[in-house]
C-alpha cells in the first residue's frame, strides 16, 4: 500500500511508511482524545500505541464516507 501511494509523486515505499510510522509516533504522544477513541475503536486501551495499519484502518472506517467521490 505505501508503494501504491508513492508512486505517483516519486517517492519510495519505505519513504511512505516512514512517514507514517512519525506521524503515528506522533499522535501517540500528543495522546489526544481522538487518537484515545482510534485505540479503543481497535480494541486496545486508550493508553496503547497503534501500529501503522491499525491507525490507517480506524481513520478510512471514520472517514470513509466523506472519501467518497
Amino acid at each position: 500500500m505505501c508503494t501504491k501511494a508513492g508512486e505517483p509523486f516519486g517517492v519510495n515505499g519505505p519513504a511512505v511508511r516512514s512517514a507514517l510510522e512519525r506521524l503515528n509516533a506522533r499522535l501517540y504522544k500528543s495522546n489526544t482524545p481522538a487518537y484515545q477513541m482510534l485505540c479503543e475503536r481497535n480494541g486496545k486501551s486508550p493508553q496503547d500505541r497503534l501500529t501503522v495499519s491499525e491507525l490507517l484502518e480506524a481513520v478510512i472506517a471514520r472517514t470513509h464516507h466523506d472519501l467518497r467521490c
